[in-house]
């Protein structure tokens, strides 16, 4: 698994997975969706993915010229932005935490392609 390296080829070894042993269970879910943020991750260009202080950090690499303003109205409420990172809350349930960290990435990836709309 630690090869894969697309999302398309991580659908197709969970696919595989729940045709060959019926429901995934938790554990491999949750490499899956780790898995999944790490290829988000590299695509939006972040440093990295951390939790501090209750929160998840999602890192800017440095000397990243990000205009704060901008990316804090791009992003919406549910982050902070800050001068290395934004930050996500996570006074939430489990998955609603996992899929605002996906989106974020996600968008993080469409500005790191050069599509904000």
């Amino acid at each position: 698994m630690a090869v894969l390296d697309s999302l398309d080829e991580i659908d197709e070894m969970a696919a595989e997975l729940a045709d060959r042993f019926g429901p995934i269970p938790d554990p491999v879910d949750n490499l899956l969706y780790q898995l999944r943020t790490k290829v988000l991750a590299r695509k939006a260009g972040v440093a990295g993915i951390t939790t501090e202080a209750g929160q998840i950090q999602i890192r800017f690499p440095e000397g990243n010229g990000q205009a704060r303003p901008q990316l804090q109205r791009y992003l919406g409420q549910g982050v902070r932005v800050s001068r290395k990172g934004v930050w996500l809350g996570r006074d939430m349930t489990t998955h609603d935490w996992q899929v605002a960290l996906v989106q974020t990435l996600e968008k993080l990836q469409m500005i790191n392609d050069g599509d904000q709309n």
